[in-house]
C-alpha cells in the first residue's frame, strides 16, 4: 500500500485521533500478477487502485521524501520539546526546498522504472500555509519526532530511503541529497543504515535494469 491507511495518533486508552479523511491508495501484490485479486478484496473495505508493483506503491509513500529531511533539519527543536510537531512547527521554505530536492532525486528513479509518481511536497506547502486550509489542522496537530531515534528518522532511513538508494545504485542514478541525509542519520544514531537497512540485496531482488527488476516483481521468478 502507498503509505498507511490513516495519519493517526493514540491520544488515550482506547482512543485515537484520525487526522485526515480516508483517500484512495495505490495497492499492489507480490507477485504483481495477483494485484487484481488484491484490489477486488481491499476495494470492498476502502478506495484503492492497482499499482504497477510493490515498489511503485512502497516508494510512493510520502514518508520516503518528507520524514527524514524534515526531521533532521528540526532535530534540535525535537530533542528540546517532547511535544514537538513537524507539521505545526517544523515546516519552512528551506525545509520544503530540501524535501523537493529529495523528491526530484526520487523522480529520476521512478521515471527510469516506469512508475507513476505521486507528488507530496505540494501537500506539505499547503500544511505550511498555516493561515489557510483549515481542513489540515488535525494533521498539523500531530506530534513527532521527539528524538533522533524516532521512527521518522530511524525507520525511514533504514526502510524506504535505503531501499530507493539501493535501487538507484542498481540503475546507476545518483541521489546525493538523500544519501547525505541517510549518512547523517547513521552518524547521529551510531548505525550504518546503508548496511543494516532494507536493500535490494536483502530482499533478494535480482536484476540491474528496470525490465529485469519489474519482471521479477511481476512474477516472483
Amino acid at each position: 500500500m502507498m503509505g498507511n491507511i490513516f495519519p493517526c495518533r493514540m491520544i488515550g486508552s482506547h482512543e485515537a485521533v484520525i487526522a485526515a479523511k480516508l483517500s484512495e491508495k495505490l495497492v499492489a501484490a507480490f507477485p504483481a500478477s495477483d494485484t487484481p485479486k488484491l484490489v477486488e478484496t481491499v476495494g470492498r473495505l476502502m478506495p484503492c487502485k492497482a499499482g504497477k508493483n510493490v515498489f511503485e506503491t512502497a516508494l510512493n509513500a510520502p514518508n520516503v521524501v518528507v520524514h527524514l529531511a524534515g526531521s533532521l533539519l528540526n532535530l534540535a527543536n525535537a530533542e528540546k520539546n517532547k511535544h514537538f510537531g513537524l507539521y505545526n512547527a517544523g515546516l519552512s521554505p528551506a525545509v520544503i526546498r530540501c524535501i523537493k530536492l529529495v523528491e526530484g532525486e526520487k523522480k529520476a528513479v521512478m521515471d527510469r522504472m516506469g512508475y507513476q509518481m505521486v507528488i507530496h511536497s505540494t501537500h506539505m506547502e499547503h500544511v505550511m500555509d498555516y493561515g489557510r486550509y483549515p481542513e489540515l489542522d488535525d494533521f498539523r496537530a500531530l506530534e513527532g519526532p521527539d528524538s533522533a531515534r524516532h521512527r521518522y528518522i530511524a525507520e525511514d532511513a533504514s526502510c524506504g530511503d535505503c531501499l530507493i538508494l539501493s535501487l538507484a545504485d542498481r540503475l546507476g542514478i545518483e541521489m546525493p541529497v538523500l544519501r547525505a541525509l541517510v549518512t547523517i542519520a547513521s552518524g547521529i544514531n551510531g548505525e550504518d543504515y546503508a548496511s543494516t537497512g532494507i536493500t535490494m540485496d536483502k530482499l533478494g531482488v535480482p536484476g540491474n535494469t528496470p525490465e529485469e527488476i519489474n519482471a521479477f516483481l511481476e512474477s516472483a521468478k
